[in-house]
């Protein structure tokens, strides 16, 4: 299974991935959430979009990601954060927190 993946024209490794996104802090972010159905809001994976050419995606099941910690910093930072969906995506956010880790915390304050 793999820990983040990327979509972009660079061909990064993960090494150099990683310090990117601990490096930049993009001004716009797009964030989108992979659900079992709309019904069962069990997120499965976040996907961050790092601009008009970039993303990443960091997996939550069946295997998660060692890289989530980064990822809610990502959320954390103080960026500009675009939904297409933000009631179902927080929702489904939160969910994951409250069942993983603490619910809640600096991610969904920079959010929110």
């Amino acid at each position: 299974m793999f820990n983040i993946a990327y979509i972009g024209p660079h061909d990064y490794n993960e090494e150099q991935l990683i310090e990117r996104l601990k490096s930049e802090s993009p001004a716009t972010i797009s964030i989108d959430t992979e659900t079992i159905s709309l019904k069962d809001r069990t997120c499965i994976g976040i996907g961050i979009g790092l601009n008009a050419r970039e993303a990443v995606y960091f997996p939550i099941l069946p295997d998660e990601s060692r890289y989530l910690d980064l990822c809610w910093e990502l959320l954390s930072r103080p960026s500009v954060k675009v939904f297409c969906n933000a009631l179902y995506d927080l929702y489904a956010m939160t969910e994951y927190r409250a069942d993983g880790e603490q619910g809640g915390g600096a991610w969904l304050d920079a959010i929110v």
